[in-house]
């Protein structure tokens, strides 16, 4: 299923409105914009787990807040009688419901880098891991697997193995969400518009759907 969030707010037509619909409505957007935004960044979420702190780049320890591209991906539109607050951000529909991410390649198994190094040297790569696993295997090194941990180790005596990716059958990822109208969004939105109708744009609950 597609990571599109939207939340949908009509006007109604039938209204005798005193002001110009589609600036108000544009209004509207940038404001439910804004306040998707301030939920990012002010919501308790439930805290990273420390592998993902140490594999981030930006901002540690915020949840939804590595890059911030989650947050510049919100946008809104205007479409006839209605303002659409919206995603694409790949990741925003399972983050914001939560759900479980299954391995769905050969192996069987998710593969996740054990460091940061590991993580940087994989994207210098593509994102390959079998290019990765070719680069160091044509470097000399014996690739290896023990338990749920995949291993390397440079040709030799007494050298030591160097853990690349810990292998899990699935993950499970905490509902963190942002994507909502809030009491105090309805009430200023009310007053924006005349809103007769809302609609979350989801259909369901389950992020897997």
């Amino acid at each position: 299923m597609p990571d599109r969030l939207e939340i949908t707010y009509k006007i109604d037509s039938k209204v005798n409105l005193n002001f110009d619909m589609r600036k108000a409505m544009r209004r509207a957007g940038r404001y439910m914009v804004s306040s998707t935004q301030r939920k990012i960044t002010k919501t308790p979420f439930t805290p990273i787990a420390p592998l993902t702190q140490e594999l981030r780049a930006g901002s540690k320890g915020r949840p939804l807040r590595d890059t911030g591209a989650l947050m510049s991906s919100i946008t809104f539109r205007v479409n006839g009688e209605s303002v659409i607050i919206g995603t694409n951000r790949r990741g925003a529909r399972i983050n914001n419901y939560g759900g479980t991410i299954t391995a769905k390649n050969k192996s069987g198994c998710l593969w996740i880098p054990a460091s940061r190094e590991v993580k940087l040297y994989l994207q210098s790569q593509g994102g390959s891991i079998a290019r990765l696993l070719r680069l160091y295997r044509n470097g000399g090194y014996s690739l290896f697997r023990a338990g749920n941990a995949f291993f390397v180790r440079k040709k030799g005596k007494g050298n030591e193995k160097i853990m690349l990716f810990i292998l899990k059958k699935s993950i499970k990822i905490p509902a963190r969400n942002f994507f909502y109208i809030s009491d105090d969004d309805d009430k200023v939105l009310r007053r924006m518009l005349h809103v007769i109708e809302r609609n979350d744009g989801s259909g369901q609950t389950d992020p897997e759907g």
